[in-house]
This record gives C-alpha cells, structure tokens and sequence, in this order.
C-alpha cells in the first residue's frame, strides 16, 4: 500500500478494501509484482448488496441529486434544482417551472376542495414525513405531524406518506437508474472488511505484557479473547472495549494503557470511572502493575481548593496513569478559549438549522390553528442559553490549572454509557429523539473536541459492559461521533439528520391516545441497512460476549435457569390500577389530580421549593397531618404520565408502597422472597452460599412510604437468619466499605445481600458462592436487565448452576398482567440489542420497542387479565387503519371513475373531445391568421377606410384613432339609451367595425351608473378576444398579438391534446392499480376480522364494551 512498508496480512486484508485495491491496481500497472496483492484482495471483496435489499429513503444524501430532480420532474412535471450543503446539513431546493396543465397529481384528500400541487410537494422533498394542517396533506420538513383533531385525515396522512415512500423506492430501483444507484451505495457504505481478531495477539505477547510492568501472576490469567483484546485496543487507535459483564474489561483497558505507553503512542493515561467501583479499578491497576506510578483521586481531593492540589500533582509529576471518577472528571474546567470555539461551533450549527426552519414558513409560536414548532421552539432556546453563556465567557479569565495542562494523551473512559445523550442538532421532529442533552456528556464533548485536536484520533478508548445501543438508536450515532467523527464526514453523515435517512426511519408505531386507543404515531425507532451501519460501527468497536468466548481454555461461568415466581393480584391492586387508568384520563383532560411536593427523602416542600420546616425545632416536616396541625402550606405537584407509571410499578411490587397500611398477603412478592431465601440460605448452610436480592424501590434511605428491605430483612432474622450476615449494598457505598462486603460474601461471611441496579450491578466482584439471585421487580433497560445478570453469572462462581427468580404479579383472574407487559418490552429490546451486537449480515431492518407503550400495555393488560389483549388492541387498530385505506382508495377510485376533478377519466375525456373540436373549428382560422402574419406591413380596414402602412407610413396611428372614434361614438350613444331607459345596466349588440388580417373586429359595448367597458373580438370561425386599451397604439398591438396567437393556437392545442392523452393513459392505469389495491386490502380486513373474532371469543370480549 505504501513504498517501502511491510504490514502483516491480518491489517492488509481488512479496513477500507476498495480504497487498498484502488492502490493496489494503481501499483500493479507500474510494477507487475503487486499482482499478488491485487488478487488477495479481489478475494475478499465485500459481497454487493442488491438494490432490493437496500432501503432507500426520501432525504438520503448519498443519493445524487440529479436522482431527485429527476423524479419530481417525472412525477410532478416540476423542474427543480436540488442542492445539499455538507456544512450545513441542509437542502436548498429551487423549483424553476411547473406544468400547471400536466400537474394533476395531487397528494391532498378527495374530500378537500384545495390541495397541494407538485411544485409545493416539492419544496419539502427531502423530508421523511408528514404534515397535516386543517386535514390538508402535504409534505414537510421533517417528520413533523402535529395533532389534529381530525382522526381520518391523520390517518390518511400517513396513508399518502407511505404512498409517495413507495412510489419513491419504485422510481429508484427500477431499470438502470436502480442498477447505478446499487453501485453508488455499495461503493460508498459497503467497502469495508472487518479484521477478525480472534487469536490476533502476536506470539510472545504475554512476554511483551511482562515487559510493560505487568505481574507475571496477572499475565498468566489473561485469557486469549482478553490478550486479543489489549492487542486490538492498542493498534487500533480510537476504540470502544464492549466486553460482556464479566469478561474483564477492567484489566484489558488497563493492560492496554500500559501498553501504549511501553510503544510510546501515549504518555499518560487518565481513567474515568464510576464512583462505586473507584476503589476497586485502583486496586486492580496496583495489583497487576505493582511498579506502576498511580494517582487515584480520593474523594477529599475533588472538593474546594484541595481539586486545583490534586490538578497540580496531574499536571506535574509523570504518573504512569491518573484514576478519577466521572464527577471529578465533569468538575476539571478547560480553558476559556476551548470552550468559546466549541460553543461557537455547536451555536453556528444551531442558527443554520434555525435559518432553514425560519425559511420554511415554521416559528416557534401559534400562529392561527398552526401550532409551534417543538423543533424550533427547542433550538430557540439552545441558542439563547449558549449566548448567554458565551458573554459568561467574554469576560471571564484563565485561573489555575486546566485540563489541557494536565498532558493526558489517553482518555479511557469506563462505563461510557452514561455519556450518550450528548448534543447534536436535527430538524427532525418526531418521538425518540431525545433533545436534551446532559452536561456530563457535553462536558465530555467539549474535553475530546480539544483533545481531537491535539491527539488526531488516537487519544480515546471508551469502556463497558453494555455497549449501545442500550435503550436508544440514537445512541449508536452519538458514539459515532466520539470515535469516529472523520469517518462520518467521509460519508457525508456528519450531520444527524443525513445519518437518520440513511440508517434510520420514522415508524408508524401505536400509541395511547386520548379515547384510550392505539392510534399510530410517527416514531424514529427503526434501524435500515443495517449491516452497512455496523461496518461503521464495529470498525472501531470490540464486542465480545460470553457464547463468543465460552470454549476457550480456562474460561467457565455457571449456567442459569430463570425460574419466574407468580403473585395473585390482591383486591387492593385491581382498584388502584383502575384508579391509575381513571387517573390517566384525567391527566389526557386536562384535570389532574395534585398531590404535595416532596423532595428525595420524602419530606414536603413549600410553595418555593424549601424544605418545609417546624417552627420550633427546625426540623423537616413528613406528614401532611402534622404541617396541617401547625398551619403550615405545602407547595403541590400535578399528577402526570410518569407518576402513573411510577405507581403502577409500586403497585406491582408491593401494594404497601401505595399504602403502608395495607396487610401482607402471605403470596406478596416480599413474602414469597422471603420464604425462598430463607429455604436457601438453610439448604446451602454447609457451602454457605449466597443470594443477592435486587430492588430497586423501597430502598433504605429514600422517599418510599413503606421500606421493604428494613421489613424483609426483619423477617428473615425473625425466622433465624442471623443478622451479620444480611447486608444492604447501600450501607457499603465508600471504596473501603464495598471492598470489604465483597470480601465477606466471597467468603460466605454475608449470605444475603439487598441492592438496587446501580450500586449493586455495576463493578460489583462478589460472585465467588452466589447460588441464588432475586429479582423483585422489572429493569426498564436491557443493560439494566444484563448488569443485574452479571453478578451471578460470572467467571469465578464456584457453582455451576445459578438460579434467578422473577417474581411477577399476575393479571386479573390469574392470567398475565401488568407484569408480564413490562417483561414482554424488555424482551423485545433485548432481542433487537443482541441482533445489532451480534452483527447479523442477514438482519438488514431492526424495530425499536419504547417506553412510551409500557404504561399502556400495563394497563391493557391489567384490563384484560391477559396479554393477548394487547395483541386485540393492535388488532383493533390495524383494522381502523386498513378500513381507512380502503375507504381511501375506494374514494380515489370514484375520483378517477366518476369524479368532477381535472384527473377523473369523465373530465379528461370530455377534454379531449372539446379540444379535438376546437383543433378541427380553429383549421381556417389558422391558416387564415398564417397567411397575413408575415406581411410586414399593417393592413386593417376601419368602416369604409382601408389603412395600409406600405401606402402611408402613418396607417397604424390613424386606424387607431378611427377605432377609438367608434367606440367612443358608439359608447355615447350606449349611455344616451341607458339614460332614456330605467335600467341601471345596458349592453349593446355585438357590432361589426372593421376588418383585420381577414378577421372581422367585432366589439360591444357596457354602460352603467358606476363606469362603462368595452369588449373587443377577432371573429373568424371562432371569437378571439383582446383587450381594449386608450393608450395611443396599444389597441393596434394587441390586435396583432391576438393574431399571432391565432397562428400558433394548433400547436397548443395539439401539445394541450398529447397532455390530456396522456393524462387519460395515466388515470386509467392508476385505476386498474388502485382496484387491485382495493383487492388486496379488503382480503387483509378479513384476515383481521378473522383474528380480531377469534380473540374476542377466546378472551370473552364484548366488542361493543369497547367502542
């Protein structure tokens, strides 16, 4: 590839093929030896994606935009220039002319009498979406589709979206234009080869491991996926480690740390890390590196004066590495100048997306019956606060030590996760899309901007259990753009929105509306081409999960079974769900209930936010009753959507987090939790296993009404477990404390140990017995679900079988319930997470499932006792859906048939007759008007006067003069009869005054009390009218102009006749094509109804209860 430089095959036959190949043949046509390399990597060319596989969406901008202007032109007959500018992410797009006789495709709905044309569809192009504006459809900028009230007209909205899609990918994929489309996206998305590095680490690597300060004892436990993984991590510049929970992430990011510095690709290496698992990560750097100069931050070093001590010591002395926790990281201020060029780069974005919007017609506030842009009126207050803070900026000043003076050429940053809702700017607006970023992670943005930079892309290796995406697509993007910034603008998908159309699409996804049902919502949530987005991706992320490494050498983790442990739904729960549904309908009317401000702990809040205190002893104040008693006021909060949800999941774990007073049903959850880990600990007495119980409301400390781990661990020492050996996680928090619990139940010292998610799943060594794990309630997050899997089932278990019990309350009548709905979610995500992960070239399309269903499905399923009843809503839905397009059709299609518009076959065929009769009348006309246009010379006879301009060179004004002396003779005399009569109005008789061009010149004449008009004709076979003027000559001009239209009339008839015949071809195609539609979608109603019938036998459903 380069002269004179040797790489192993490994680097050579991966990464940017086309690019080496393009080399390669270059080389080989100066020097034959190169043939060799040539051929190796013809071999491995990736394979080429068919145009039928590949998803090809309005708004892509790899797609060039001669394609768009092609197909507005075919489609809408408008002539338009398109432009996407790669600074700026946006579309500039100019329609120069548009048919107004051949532009009769419409995407309005039949029952609107106006509707938007080509050239205004046009305009909005490139956007993926819809808008409707008073039951208008029109295309708009960025999946924008505001609520209306009108259901049918939303509904086919999204009918006339997918439509113009369809008709989009057809246009695109068909002949040749498909074919070089093909070659441009493969050319450009599919040109890459992953290296495979399995078993890449080269020989005599632990030894270069020794050599890099390593312990022998540490270097002969690394596993060959762990010794791959530093070899990769090390080489590969800018990286994600995305090793399962378990596999060692810790000592791999610190071994290749080490490592870089021993080949002198960095010099000191900062580690950010989570505050629980501080202490540990420093003992494990100590203890694999013993020789190794470290500075860990304590938790006394971040705070006031003594943080610019500990910079001081960053800055100055040579630390092999520096370990501070992602606070402390957050806390280091950068320069004023850093951070005035990346506000002013983030705010120059911000108002170039504001301008194009602006541009748009779209503002921020209502306008009429439009509603404010979300989009706009977010971004408007973006740049108001970064403006504000940039004239912060102006006027302070440099003090003490910054980031960029500590000389941290290697960021590793564990965890990382807890950086992706950084900033980026989009005009799109649709659900999913999260637009408020964290400062943690724009503060982590503004650090890799500077170091970028400095370090080009070899400064960042991001670290953790659970790569992305985790909960989000658009996380993935947000990594991107750490790690790989230069690639994306290669591409051209630096900007959100240009990725979104690439990668993404907006879904039609069900959602609750304000009846109760799933109406279909627009949603970003589905991930295309999906195996070209993971070339990306994976380029520069090492992923490995267990069943990746499972047979190698020395490696075992214990297998788990995940038993799930069913409660009866009491009478208390029914009714508080039933509230929860009537509380949700109030919250949808407008009408919340209030309930009293609390803060965290749970201690009320006045009016301003305070803590409210007692009067006399100062003290917070907890209930109600006593701040009443005293006569103080408590601040109130309204009822909303998330303190539903937060409810139904108390509900579904205790009822006792509702009502402490509420009686403990022998079958509770708690109360079968306890009896299990009871019979556990007894049975597991000899090898003094242990168990970990996961929870995460209730917890010690926090605002919960009833604390379920004081009261199940009272119970567990009522029946005889002794006390020392239950721990909650949160009373072991500090580095020493946690250190210390997990050496104990390592030991078996600790039996049982409570914990919510956070603490207790993320850098959490205590696996060692643990025989039994608890899950009380449901995580909301795949990576939640995998970190509180992990503990257990982890390498250095000493059991070979774990167990996991998922408690879950059941529905109504002993079926499916709220629960069994949030476990139904959190499967389907962590399916599609494990598809993307596992980088499946057959997976091309991957829906995402949201949150924003989970209170409803809740609900449903609560309503039901079943789950199948969300599958009877979908139905329902589905079913409206499929009856609205076929009411649509069958309307489009009475349109075409029997409609009164320009497009029906009656109106065009009635056109056509009535110009094929004026094209036949008009023949004389024409070649009489052919034969006196091209006389040079004026002839016109006014009365009895002949005026030719070749005899007197001054005929054309005086045949003016005499024309206008009629008429202003034959108008007095109209105005003499209308004053003799007792009309308010009178109009002559059509009266002959002359000839021109063998023509007569007919004109008639208006008189009123309000003015008078005159109408003027040539008549031959046909009228042909002019307008009269006073002015001197214009009258004899017109004439002329009237004449030479005559001359040219066939030629625009016979081109208006070819539009009408074309026209009539398309209608009567787009007839037969919308009858088979028809067709198609009556046989889905019936598949639906089928399905829809059978599940209301088989749940004993009353359809008419549900309308």
């Amino acid at each position: 590839m380069y002269p004179f430089q040797i790489v192993d095959a490994h680097r050579f036959l991966s990464g940017d093929i086309l690019s080496k190949l393009e080399k390669a043949e270059k080389a080989f046509e100066a020097d034959a030896s190169f043939e060799e390399e040539v051929q190796a990597l013809r071999k491995i060319l990736p394979l080429n994606v068919a145009i039928a596989d590949i998803d090809i969406t309005v708004g892509a901008t790899w797609i060039p935009t001669k394609y768009y202007q092609q197909f507005v032109l075919d489609v809408f007959d408008v002539d338009a220039s398109f432009y996407y500018s790669t600074v700026s992410g946006n579309w500039e797009i100019d329609t120069r002319r548009c048919n107004s006789d051949a532009n009769t495709v419409t995407y309005g709905y039949s029952y609107v009498v106006e509707r938007k044309n080509g050239q205004q569809v046009t305009k909005n192009l490139p956007a993926v979406g819809t808008k409707i504006e008073d039951g208008l459809f029109t295309m708009a900028m960025h999946f924008k589709v505001p609520q209306i009230a009108d259901r049918i007209a939303r509904r086919e909205a999204a009918l006339k979206q997918q439509q113009l899609q369809r008709i989009w990918v057809d246009w695109c994929k068909e002949g040749e234009r498909g074919l070089e489309l093909e070659k441009i996206y493969n050319h450009k998305f599919n040109r890459l080869v992953l290296p495979n590095w399995d078993d890449s680490a080269p020989a005599g690597f632990r030894d270069v491991l020794v050599r890099s300060g390593m312990s022998q004892k540490w270097v002969q436990q690394l596993r060959p996926y762990q010794l791959d993984s530093i070899w990769r991590m090390s080489v590969n510049g800018n990286g994600l480690l995305g090793l399962e929970v378990g596999l060692g992430k810790s000592i791999s990011a610190i071994a290749t740390a080490m490592l870089r510095k021993l080949h002198k690709t960095s010099t000191k290496a900062m580690f950010v890390v989570q505050k629980s698992t501080l202490s540990d990560f420093h003992d494990t750097f100590t203890e694999a590196y013993p020789h190794a100069s470290v500075l860990c931050a304590a938790p006394e070093d971040c705070a006031g004066v003594n943080r610019q001590k500990f910079l001081a010591k960053a800055a100055f002395w040579n630390y092999d590495a520096i370990i501070i926790t992602h606070e402390t990281f957050k806390a280091i201020p950068t320069r004023v100048e850093t951070e005035k060029l990346f506000v002013e780069e983030k705010l120059a974005i911000i108002e170039s997306d504001l301008q194009a919007l602006y541009s748009k017609g779209e503002t921020s506030e209502k306008v009429g019956k439009k509603r404010g842009n979300r989009i706009v009126k977010r971004l408007e207050e973006m740049r108001d606060k970064i403006t504000a803070h940039l004239e912060e900026l102006t006027t302070c000043h440099d003090v003490g030590i910054h980031f960029e003076d500590l000389g941290v050429s290697l960021l590793i940053v564990d965890e990382c996760q807890r950086f992706k809702n950084n900033f980026f700017s989009t005009k799109i607006q649709a659900k999913g899309i999260n637009l408020s970023p964290s400062g943690r992670s724009q503060d982590f943005d503004l650090k890799l901007a500077w170091m970028r930079k400095t370090y080009h892309n070899n400064f960042l290796m991001m670290v953790t259990g659970t790569p992305e995406p985790t909960n989000s697509l658009v996380g993935v993007y947000i990594f991107q753009c750490y790690l790989q910034p230069e690639e994306l603008e290669q591409r051209g998908l630096a900007h959100f929105d240009a990725w979104a159309a690439t990668f993404g699409r907006i879904v039609s996804k069900l959602e609750p509306s304000v009846s109760g049902d799933l109406i279909v919502s627009q949603r970003f949530a589905e991930f295309v081409n999906v195996p070209e987005l993971l070339q990306m991706y994976l380029k520069v992320c090492h992923i490995k999960r267990f069943d990746d490494v499972a047979g190698q050498a020395g490696f075992t983790r214990p297998k788990h079974r995940v038993k799930a442990v069913m409660s009866p739904l009491s009478e208390f729960q029914k009714y508080e769900m039933d509230m929860i549904a009537k509380r949700r309908t109030w919250i949808i009317n407008d009408e919340p209930l209030t309930f009293p401000s609390r803060d965290s702990a749970g201690f009320l809040l006045d009016e301003e936010g305070n803590r409210l205190l007692h009067p006399d002893t100062h003290q917070p104040i907890f209930t109600e009753k006593e701040a009443a008693a005293l006569g103080l006021k408590w601040g109130k909060k309204f009822d909303n959507h998330l303190l539903l949800g937060t409810d139904a999941r108390k509900l579904m774990i205790a009822p006792q987090l509702i009502d402490p007073e509420q009686a403990i049903n022998r079958l509770d959850k708690i109360n079968q939790a306890v009896r299990r880990i009871y019979r556990w600990w007894k049975l597991t007495k000899v090898q003094r296993s242990t168990q970990l119980v996961f929870l995460d409301m209730g917890t010690p400390g926090g605002s919960a009404k009833f604390g379920i781990y004081e009261w199940m661990r009272q119970q567990l020492i009522n029946k005889g477990i002794p006390k020392e050996e239950i721990a909650f996680i949160q009373d072991h928090s500090k580095g020493k404390a946690k250190k210390e619990l997990s050496r104990k139940v390592n030991t078996g010292e600790v039996r049982v140990v409570f914990g919510s998610t956070e603490p207790m799943g993320i850098g959490v060594n205590m696996q060692r017995k643990i025989k039994i794990a608890h899950f009380l309630d449901i995580p909301r997050r795949p990576d939640e679900y995998e970190q509180r899997l992990g503990r257990p089932v982890r390498s250095g278990n000493e059991n070979e079988e774990v167990i996991i019990y998922q408690y879950l309350t059941q529905g109504k009548n002993g079926n499916f319930g709220a629960d069994a709905a949030q476990m139904h979610l959190l499967q389907t995500k962590l399916k599609s997470r494990e598809q993307v992960l596992r980088g499946d070239p057959s997976v091309r399309r991957i829906v995402e499932e949201d949150d924003q269903l989970l209170l409803f499905m809740m609900l449903s399923a609560h309503a039901s006792g079943d789950i199948r009843f969300m599958r009877y809503m979908e139905l329902k839905t589905e079913l409206e859906m499929e009856e609205s397009r076929a009411n649509l059709l069958l309307r489009e299609i009475n349109q075409l048939n029997i409609g009164s518009s320009d497009i029906s076959l009656p109106v065009i065929k009635a056109n056509i007759k009535y110009v094929a009769n004026q094209l036949e009348l008009g023949k004389n006309d024409v070649e009489v008007a052919k034969s006196h246009i091209n006389n040079p010379y004026f002839v016109c006879k006014v009365g009895d006067t002949t005026y030719n301009e070749q005899e007197n060179e001054k005929a054309i004004k005086l045949a003016d003069a005499h024309i206008h002396q009629i008429i202003k003779a034959n108008l007095e005399k109209t105005t003499l009869d209308l004053e003799a009569s007792d009309k308010d109005f009178l109009s002559s008789l059509p009266i002959c005054i002359g000839e021109y061009g063998g023509m007569q010149i007919i004109s008639r004449f208006h008189v009123s009390k309000k003015g008078e008009s005159v109408e003027l004709w040539l008549k031959g076979e046909g009228n042909y009218d002019f307008a009269y003027r006073l002015t001197e000559q214009r009258l004899i001009r017109n004439m002329r102009e009237c004449h030479a239209k005559i001359a040219g009339s066939d030629r625009h008839l016979q081109n208006r006749l070819q539009i009408l015949s074309r026209q009539l071809e398309e209608s009567t195609q787009q007839l037969a094509s919308k009858r088979c539609d028809r067709d198609l979608v009556n046989g889905k109603i019936l598949e639906l109804k089928k399905e829809k019938a059978y599940l209301e036998q088989e749940l004993s459903i009353n359809a008419q209860d549900l309308e």
